[in-house]
């Protein structure tokens, strides 16, 4: 199915024209106006073309492109011995290629009657001009907006940019993907048609991002746990040795004259209470100081630490 015809350029770029021979300044000026009105006078514009950095033909059709003006026309001018003559050349400014040429020649004559023959061959030229662009269609488009704003748009595998975009694109299959840093991706495939614009409208989900809390370090944990186990060590310590005085004779107030019938001293350790709060406290702190030191450890990027409390003969025991 063909699409619409591209429509007919309404503006014309006109290159600096290109004069040889002897040529008056004001018949130069004069040809240059006679060229512009007569492209007005089809409804046309002529825009002349200027650049500071090239003076080539190809620089002034790139200017041509970026003004976005269809057709540039490369003009040149000659005065022989005997006649004026003159050239016009119409270039498609994004292709370069030729689309027109007409010739104007006129022998034993004046420069106003040179002047006069300029309309009827502009008027040749864009007839065979408007003939060309009717045969055209307009290529297909690809027009993409939404939100996030500059999502990044591949086309067929091929990065083109980022949203908001209007581009011309090739007809045929095609597949969109919109990709947007902490959103889903949305993928859309279509078949592009000569003429047609395909407007794409996305709306990207955000992705909900986990993240982690920083583990710190917590030093207070540390020593107080440290403080709680050496504390908790102590009394067991304190607690075994008071339960295991506990009914022995005190010596130091042991007298002969004191013992009783059967030789028993009356004064005797009375610790075991004491020493049994001793060692259910030192137990509780030594197993309280082991859990801060473990949940302290666990709060830090590494392995877990883990801790034994032990109760043996010799004493207590913490092992991690």
């Amino acid at each position: 199915m063909a699409g619409p015809a591209r429509a007919s350029p309404s503006e014309f770029g006109v290159a600096p024209v290109e004069y040889t021979g002897e040529l008056p300044q004001d018949f130069r000026r004069e040809f240059e106006q006679t060229l512009a009105k007569s492209l007005e006078r089809a409804g046309r514009t002529a825009v002349v073309l200027r650049s500071n950095d090239c003076a080539s033909f190809e620089c002034m059709r790139e200017a041509a492109t970026a003004a976005e003006i269809p057709v540039t026309l490369a003009v040149r001018v000659n005065n022989g011995s005997r006649e004026y003559s003159a050239e016009i050349l119409a270039h498609d400014s994004r292709t370069g290629e030729k689309l027109a040429q007409v010739s104007i020649t006129c022998g034993v004559c004046g420069q106003q009657e040179f002047l006069d023959a300029i309309p009827a061959k502009i008027i040749e030229l864009e007839s065979e001009i408007d003939r060309i662009f009717a045969g055209r269609t307009e290529p297909p488009r690809l027009r993409v907006a939404g939100t996030p704003n500059a999502a990044e748009l591949t086309l067929d595998g091929a990065m083109i940019g980022v949203s908001p975009l209007d581009v011309e694109v090739r007809t045929g299959d095609h597949q969109l993907e919109i990709r947007a840093r902490n959103h889903t991706t949305q993928v859309h495939r279509w078949i592009a048609v000569g003429g047609v614009e395909e407007v794409v409208e996305y709306e990207l989900k955000r992705l909900l991002v986990k993240r982690e809390r920083e583990r710190k370090p917590r030093p207070g944990l540390r020593v107080g746990g440290w403080f709680a186990v050496s504390l908790g060590v102590i009394s067991v310590g304190t607690g075994a040795v008071l339960i295991g005085i506990d009914g022995r004779p005190h010596m130091p107030t042991c007298a002969p004259s004191s013992l009783d019938l059967n030789g028993a001293c009356p004064n005797v350790y009375t610790t075991g209470a004491l020493g049994a709060v001793a060692l259910a406290v030192g137990l509780a702190g030594a197993g309280t100081g082991a859990g801060l030191l473990i949940f302290e450890h666990q709060a830090r990027p590494k392995e877990p630490l883990t801790a034994e409390l032990r109760l043996s003969a010799g004493g207590l025991a913490l092992r991690f």
